[in-house]
């Protein structure tokens, strides 16, 4: 779909977490672009048109008497919903002076600690972010860059999410996310 979409299409499909057509994505996780800024999610767009299309075409999803019971339960749903109950759970807002931390966090952590960066309450056994005030920044800058806990052991998920994205990070995005951690954790005390 993206390759043959327009770039205003793909920021509508990653903000309001429709296709063009009007029918909501399953398992694309809007939640997490649709607060992007404007400048990095035309950066996401760019860099989205760099990559080669590869693979097939995939159906449209078709929901099996599992899903359809997920569905009717509340705990599998569109990106429609996802979006507007994940809108109204940001984390902490500390201040200005963290805000460029909060969003970063927002737009990468969420993923697997929660939206209110508390480990979420998903599958993933995930630590609330406030273990962050428990590392030096030393420390911090290891986890981020290798994955590597402050005792130096793997962290499973998070070395291939460091290693893989927040190594990406330039140090004043990663100083950022650290101090808005920091910040949340002395808040939560």
């Amino acid at each position: 779909l993206a390759p043959r979409s327009s770039d205003a299409e793909i920021e509508a499909m990653l903000r309001t977490g429709k296709r063009p057509d009007g029918s909501a994505l399953w398992e694309m996780p809007s939640w997490m672009f649709a607060r992007l800024s404007a400048a990095d999610m035309r950066d996401l767009i760019a860099y989205l048109r760099t990559v080669p299309p590869a693979g097939v075409d995939h159906p449209r999803i078709v929901m099996g008497p599992g899903a359809r019971a997920e569905i009717k339960a509340g705990t599998f749903f569109d990106e429609t919903v996802a979006i507007a109950w994940f809108s109204r759970a940001l984390p902490i807002d500390t201040g200005p002076a963290t805000a460029r931390g909060r969003y970063i966090a927002s737009v990468t952590c969420a993923e697997c600690h929660g939206h209110a960066l508390d480990g979420g309450k998903g599958t993933l056994s995930t630590p609330d972010l406030r273990i962050v005030a428990a590392y030096d920044d030393a420390q911090f800058a290891t986890l981020m860059n290798s994955g590597r806990a402050a005792n130096g052991r793997e962290m499973e998920l998070m070395s291939v999410v460091a290693r893989s994205r927040f190594s990406h990070f330039t140090v004043a995005e990663r100083d950022a996310v650290r101090d808005y951690l920091r910040a949340r954790a002395a808040l939560l005390r």
